[in-house]
């Protein structure tokens, strides 16, 4: 039977999966990289050389918000683990993985100037931030009705 703590389990599980990826992304991107858009150098085609070089800075500009992203999100996932779901501390971790991926948004906006699929990933970063930030004023709300409601006798 599907319960609760399963899924927590299911989520630190892809969190950590996630955060493999992202370092192996580190080692093989630009080997991905000139496979995809081939071994270009700078003198031979200039538009592809910019396209290959955007996306890897951006990739490698966008690591660290990535990391603390993961970070918060494990941390909020053990904290609802021991049933500490409308605290302080859970509510500061969402507002921190918000703007990480408005972070994201920023830095793939600019590389979109070279590379225009990076748009996608803006919009995705960008909308993605947006539902966090509208989760995080949820969850602050609920957390004031609760003490509310504690101190009801």
């Amino acid at each position: 039977m599907w319960n609760s703590n399963k899924s927590i389990t299911l989520s630190l599980v892809v969190c950590f999966a996630v955060a493999l990826m992202l370092i192996l992304g580190v080692a093989f991107l630009p080997i991905l990289l000139k496979m995809y858009f081939g071994d270009y150098q700078l003198s031979t085609d200039h538009r592809l050389f910019l396209m290959q070089r955007s996306v890897l800075i951006c990739y490698y500009v966008c690591l660290l918000p990535a990391f603390i992203a993961l970070y918060s999100l494990v941390r909020m996932l053990f904290s609802i683990k021991r049933e500490e779901i409308f605290t302080d501390a859970n509510i500061k971790r969402l507002r921190i993985l918000s703007w990480c991926c408005f972070f994201v948004a920023f830095v793939t906006v600019i590389g979109f100037i070279f590379y225009r699929p990076l748009m996608v990933v803006s919009i995705a970063a960008g909308f993605i931030g947006l539902i966090i930030r509208v989760i995080k004023n949820v969850m602050c709300s609920a957390k004031i009705l609760r003490e509310e409601n504690d101190l009801t006798i």
